[in-house]
């Protein structure tokens, strides 16, 4: 490996390599700091009625946390209900909170999240309210105090720079848009 250097520069290679496994090695637990402090993300929630249900998550594996609403609401067909959870949220800065359907309530009833996505910003402190409605004519859901009406993550987010150009690249795809790949 260092056949034809000199001493010095021999010595100077060295150095710039244990400076570099020094750095990779630094930056290894840097990564691996970042990684536990993200498993730890404190999310505060500020109760607004004692009625409300702290979020909760209903297995160990579960991506999601769910949101309980803390008042009874019909969900019918053609009508849309507007649900209070009681919380207000105090996401980290460069965090978002999307909100999303309970599974069974889709796969059961039909209904869904009226926004089907709800994006709560670390800069909203109000409160998480949850907008339902019913696909299904002749259907509904009661709801009662207490139960489950959404589950909610919280994710890093950043924020992009638009740069405007006058080309972009190009691509095998192009710009075909729905079902040209195939199904």
């Amino acid at each position: 490996m260092f056949e034809g250097l000199t001493d010095k520069r021999k010595d100077e290679t060295i150095r710039s390599m244990e400076s570099f496994l020094a750095e990779a090695n630094r930056k290894g637990k840097d990564s691996q700091r970042e990684i536990r402090e993200e498993k730890e993300l404190k999310l505060k929630v500020k109760r607004l009625y004692p009625e409300a249900k702290l979020p909760t998550y209903a297995t160990e594996g579960a991506a999601c946390f769910d949101i309980s609403t803390y008042l009874n609401g019909d969900v019918d067909h053609g009508e849309a209900h507007v649900f209070s959870t009681g919380l207000a949220f105090e996401i980290p800065e460069d965090h978002v909170m999307l909100v999303f359907s309970r599974s069974g309530h889709g796969f059961k009833n039909d209904v869904r999240l009226s926004n089907c996505v709800g994006v709560i910003d670390s800069d909203y402190v109000g409160e998480l309210k949850v907008k339902m409605a019913c696909d299904k004519p002749g259907w509904g859901l009661e709801i009662n105090a207490g139960e489950r009406i959404a589950q909610a993550m919280v994710i890093p987010v950043k924020q992009v720079q638009f740069e405007e150009v006058d080309e972009l690249k190009s691509t095998k795809r192009g710009d075909k848009g729905l079902g040209s790949t195939g199904r």
